[in-house]
């Protein structure tokens, strides 16, 4: 008998600070589109805890019989404290907003399984597990934020009255990259004494999912060169979702506080805010509301206190809330059967079949607005079940005693998942997005051919190249459109297919030791790789009802990744540099606005760098860095230079000590 057990406690900290930019994009005014409607800074902190337990456990009845167990359990807390700044060019108002919360993950899980060798050819392997995962916001339990107001007025504004940057100004008029200001009139500057309360916003989120598996696998093998395997798994999901919102206003039942009033903290924090650009935003950014003054605010004694108007509280039976109440059941009963056959000391040949019956149910409610402008909350149940047949043959050739060329061809497939899925509509206050589910959505299934070469180093090491090709249907994609609700443009995120779509590309790589060198040269060594991604997908939008499809790559898929790691190591020593390198990619589709409207992510290098020292058999100290040069996270709109969101984040690092207690 054998047993395992260990345990994690992991607490550190996280900062961000960013600008973001939304542009009028849905606008028919083909310059006005690329006007900005409101520029939002947001400083961004965290504390986050990981806490984790997990074991095991394997009892072997003799040579031929082993069973085993094990169970994990996981915490995760993320404390949130983040505050924001908001300027609308086109309502010409300034808002503050501050958000306090305790993201509160856990996860449990367990498994029983067993193997089993009934003879020299034939033998059977068993697994039963269960997990439950849960998400809540905690201490207290819902998500606090306060939002403050002012009018203010703008210069450096474009004739038409809208805020562009230069390169899009109908005079040239306007800002560029990195440097996108406000510019708010000498008359109406920022000020504590005329912010104003404007609304307090509590989420209450509660999720959770639990997951069974039942899975049996056969082996058989009749000779020394063919083995079959076939076997089943059933999967149960079961998943709930309650997003409620209850958003209470200032200024209608009494007289609305000042930021002054509420009192106030410095800000911005020591370390200041975006000064990885010059800190271009300090004469905008003023003291503000303390965190513990937003928890105040939200309970029912702030509610009450300050005369806010509870102008929407969420349920499952009210029409406002009923969108934001869904769960979901996915049963899984899969079947396979393959077979590997050796024809000669150089040439195996594996194939198989795998099929696949989802049966998806969905339970939510749909909200619809009658004739009179009354709505209608309606219970709908939805069925998306399918079938996936899902073929494959690999074949292995070992052309030399250090080289082996291998070849498949697969067929998979990629569910939606149960959010994509809910026929109603969310509106993230905190984000401004607006989400709306597609009961519609389809699969993506794919067609994959691969090709790769293996080449083996004497020693420790060895080279790859290859290529790949992927034929797709019913590719699930985020279409992005925009929706002004009461001046504030907020996105649109709704998921949909498209009807077909290719990725092709080739990777190579490398990782070697070089413990053919002499003394500590030996101890040296580098891992590579490299991966080339082409892709194309047609695009379906319409202008002026006529039928336009527009050329574009697949969403998320970079052309270009690149990492490197320089390694040393001994027995008791190990020190490890890399460098990531992803290439631009597209990151979301505006079907009705076109691709010079697409959102895309910039390419991006950061260094890491990890190292670790063995005391002795028991102890181990470790020092990690993470992000060594503070590459920033871009992404922009159509251009590079059209900046829509700008991100910076503190060198992270951990140091500690790890034991081995039993």
């Amino acid at each position: 008998m054998g047993y395992i057990l260990s345990a994690v406690i992991w607490d550190r900290t996280a900062a961000q600070d960013r600008y973001n930019l939304n542009y009028d994009f849905s606008n028919s005014n083909a310059t006005q589109a690329f006007s900005i409607t409101d520029l939002q800074l947001r400083d961004y902190i965290a504390r986050r805890r990981t806490l984790g337990f997990n074991g095991g456990l394997e009892y072997a009845f003799n040579e031929r019989h082993k069973i085993m167990a094990k169970g994990l359990y996981s915490e995760y807390m993320d404390a949130q404290r983040v505050r924001e700044n908001y300027f609308y060019f086109n309502t010409k108002t300034a808002t503050i907003t501050t958000r306090a919360a305790d993201y509160h993950t856990s996860l449990y899980s367990g498994e029983l399984s067993g193997q089993s060798s009934f003879s020299e050819r034939f033998g059977l392997d068993w697994a039963l597990s269960m997990d439950k995962s849960a998400f809540k916001f905690k201490d207290p339990d819902y998500y606090p934020m306060a939002t403050f107001s002012q009018k203010v007025d703008y210069d450096g504004l474009a004739p038409d009255g809208k805020k562009y940057l230069a390169m899009d100004s109908p005079d040239g008029t306007g800002d560029y990259i990195d440097h996108i200001l406000p510019h708010l009139a000498s008359t109406t500057a920022i000020s504590a004494e005329v912010m104003k309360l404007t609304q307090v916003v509590n989420i209450r989120s509660k999720n959770q999912e639990r997951n069974k598996r039942v899975g049996v696998n056969l082996k058989y093998t009749p000779s020394n060169s063919l083995i079959v395997k076939f076997g089943g798994k059933f999967i149960h999901k079961d998943k709930q979702v309650e997003n409620p919102y209850s958003i209470y206003v200032a200024g209608i039942s009494g007289a609305a506080p000042t930021l002054a009033s509420l009192g106030t903290e410095p800000y911005p924090y020591r370390g200041g805010f975006l000064t990885e650009i010059g800190s271009p935003y300090n004469n905008v950014l003023i003291d503000q509301v303390a965190m513990a003054s937003v928890r105040q605010l939200a309970s029912p004694e702030g509610i009450a206190e300050n005369k806010l108007y509870p102008f929407r509280v969420d349920s499952a039976g009210n029409a406002s809330g009923a969108a934001n109440y869904y769960s979901g059941k996915e049963n899984v009963y899969a079947i396979y059967g393959s077979a590997e056959f050796k024809l000669s000391e150089r040439l195996t040949i594996i194939g198989g079949i795998r099929n696949e019956y989802n049966k998806v149910t969905f339970s939510g409610n749909k909200v619809s607005t009658l004739a009179d402008k009354s709505t209608k909350v309606e219970a709908i149940n939805q069925d998306n079940s399918y079938n996936a047949f899902l073929p494959m043959l690999h074949v292995k050739i070992n052309a030399t005693k250090n080289d082996i060329i291998r070849l498949a061809f697969t067929r998979s497939f990629t569910r939606p998942d149960f959010g994509s899925l809910n026929p109603g509509t969310t509106q993230d206050d905190i984000n401004r997005v607006i989400t709306r589910g597609n009961p519609k959505l389809k699969p993506t299934f794919a067609s994959n051919f691969d090709f790769m070469t293996e080449h083996y180093f004497g020693g420790i090491g060895m080279f790859s190249a290859g290529a790949f090709y992927k034929k797709l249907s019913n590719l699930i994609y985020s279409n992005q459109s925009t929706q002004d609700i009461d001046g504030i443009l907020f996105n649109v995120n709704e998921p949909e297919n498209l009807q077909n779509a290719w990725l092709l590309g080739f990777e190579a790589g490398i990782s070697k030791r070089f413990t053919e060198l002499p003394g500590i040269c030996k101890g040296f060594g580098v891992d590579a790789n490299y991966t080339y991604t082409d892709s194309k997908a047609k695009v379906p939008r319409f202008d002026k009802g006529k039928l336009i499809e527009d050329e574009s790559v697949i969403p998320k898929q970079a052309k270009h990744l690149f990492n490197v790691s320089l390694i040393y190591e001994n027995s008791k020593f190990m020190a490890r540099i890399a460098g990531n390198y992803k290439g631009k990619y597209l990151d979301a589709i505006r079907q009705v606005a076109g691709p010079e409207h697409y959102r895309w992510y910039s390419s991006n290098f950061s260094v890491d760098f990890s190292s670790s020292y063995s005391i002795n058999s028991k102890f181990r100290l470790f020092a990690e860095l993470n992000n060594i040069t503070g590459a920033p996270v871009r992404y922009y709109h159509g251009v590079y230079d059209r900046a829509e969101q700008a991100e910076w984040y503190s060198v992270r690092g951990q140091v500690g000590i790890s034991a081995k207690l039993f």
